[in-house]
């Protein structure tokens, strides 16, 4: 199962160290501001679906992977007109982050019960 094991802010930075990127490369090659990429940097703020896959693909990691959860860092680049299928799942998965614990824990409970033989 795909869970999350890190938070944007620690893979954003981990991804820049690792491509061995300074915020202003990253800035001139996204059109993202300074300040916006510091902000993600700070995790004063988290990038909306659209500003995630622009980041990914200058990044090339995986967008998945940079929102914190335990799948693979590289991947080929994702075009930034992804279909609305992944969209949808960038959605979902936003929506899941934003639940409380108990409703997390409910959900999982509730997604392995419908992936069961019962």
């Amino acid at each position: 199962m795909i869970e999350k094991v890190s938070d944007f802010k620690n893979r954003f930075n981990e991804a820049l160290s690792i491509r061995n990127m300074k915020p202003v490369e990253l800035s001139e090659k996204t059109g993202l501001s300074e300040a916006t990429i510091s902000q993600y940097r700070s995790g004063y703020a988290k990038p909306k679906d659209d500003k995630l896959i622009v980041l990914s693909n200058a990044l090339n990691v995986n967008p998945v992977w940079l929102m914190g959860l335990n799948v693979a860092m590289e991947i080929e680049a994702v075009p930034n007109d992804i279909n609305e299928a992944a969209k949808e799942a960038f959605n979902i998965m936003n929506q899941y982050e934003n639940l409380p614990p108990e409703k997390r824990i409910s959900l999982q409970n509730y997604l392995k019960f419908l992936q069961s033989d019962v």
